[in-house]
């Protein structure tokens, strides 16, 4: 029998572990961010409200740019770049916020810097890190998703030759249905 992946199993454990990295990587930042500015992590009220409000946008923005859908065969840059333009929407809802409510002094431009820069690059550890296991276990035969081709014309010859090349894709051909007066294609 067929090893059956953990994460296809359990598709929201696998949503909710990247949501939490991500947490954890806003906070764990935003702490450095204020030890690096101002030499300890005890965050005042103001700093603490910019990071829960921080953490809400980015609860509300990451998924709305498929940040937790599946990146299966995309390249790792690719949801790298996701990742950062939905942490930019992050701070500049921030910056409007704290515009509007003229609350923008409150919080250091330092910190927010410091934070926008530790933040991006620990969001990106954390998906890099989460990618590497992923590929990790598609190589070993676990979380792979396995492809029907219908047809044996060009454009099945590339699907094939594409998931042969990339076998951290996580994804396999276990047929090629042959339909009528079509040439076979080369598996």
């Amino acid at each position: 029998m067929a090893k059956r992946g953990l994460l296809r199993e359990y598709h929201l454990i696998s949503v909710l572990a990247y949501a939490v990295v991500d947490l954890v990587a806003l906070i764990s930042s935003a702490l450095l961010a204020h030890y690096a500015r101002f030499g300890d992590i005890e965050m005042t009220m103001a700093y603490r409200v910019a990071v829960a409000l921080g953490l809400i946008f980015a609860l509300a923005i990451f998924p709305q740019m498929n940040l937790y859908s599946s990146w299966r065969g995309h390249r790792l840059v690719v949801q790298v770049r996701a990742l950062a333009v939905s942490w930019i929407g992050v701070l500049l809802a921030l910056v409007l916020v704290g515009f509007m409510l003229k609350a923008s002094a409150m919080v250091s431009r330092q910190w927010f810097g410091f934070w926008a820069i530790f933040g991006g690059i620990e969001l990106a550890l954390g998906r890099a890190l989460g990618t590497t296991l992923l590929r990790t276990m598609r190589y070993s035969g676990r979380n792979l998703r396995r492809l029907v081709i219908v047809g044996t014309g060009p454009v099945a010859e590339r699907v094939i030759r594409r998931v042969h090349a990339n076998p951290g894709s996580g994804l396999s051909v276990s047929r090629v249905v042959a339909l009528p007066n079509c040439r076979r294609a080369a598996g």
